[in-house]
Parts: structure tokens; sequence; C-alpha cells
């Protein structure tokens, strides 16, 4: 396991603290706010993955990750208040049970 984690690591150094805070889902529905993730991005990846600097060049990779994995980004003005966010992305649950990222304010479509 920690084999395969090392050549992930390496491959795609994202892939890691993406996996850890988002699932990416497509569904428009679902919302992420990219300053939001930008900082949960930086708290990982400096606390837990033992990166030494997270700057303006960590975050456009991150986009670029997030891009790879089919999320778009959007700035509807009736979501998260015309806030640019990641849409077809959600939160993973631990990161929604530690309170300190911001949920969709609209409703899901059924």
């Amino acid at each position: 396991m920690r084999e395969t984690q090392a050549v992930r690591h390496k491959l795609d150094p994202y892939a890691v603290i993406l996996d850890t805070l988002v699932e990416i889902t497509g569904d428009p529905h679902d919302g992420v706010k990219k300053s939001e993730l930008n900082d949960c991005a930086e708290s990982v990846a400096t606390r837990e993955e033992g990166w030494r600097h997270w700057g303006n060049a960590e975050k456009l990779k991150l986009g670029e990750a997030m891009v790879r994995r089919g999320a778009t980004v959007s700035a509807a003005k009736v979501r998260f208040n015309n806030c640019p966010y990641w849409r077809g992305v959600r939160w993973s649950q631990e990161i929604i049970d530690e309170g300190r990222v911001t949920l969709p304010d609209w409703e899901a479509e059924t």
C-alpha cells in the first residue's frame, strides 16, 4: 500500500490532496468554493503531506488537477454569493464533519 501511494504521489502529488478533500461527482448541483479548496489543500499539503511551500504556482497546479478530473469553475450569481466555485465537486464527509467549509447554498434539484 505504501509503495502504491509513493508512486501515485510521484505521478500526481495533487491526487492525494484531492482524494482527501473532495469527490468529483460531475453533478452540477454539487459545488465547492474555490477559495476554500485552496485553503484546505494548503493545510493538507503542508501539515499532512510534508510540503514545505504552498504558493500561487501550487494553487494553479491544483486547479489544473481539478480540470483534469473533469471539474469546472463557475461563478453563477445565485450560488455561493457570486464567488468562484468548482461545479460538480463535493466535499468529503470528513471535511464536512470538521465544519470548516461552506456547503452549497442552493437546493439540489431532483
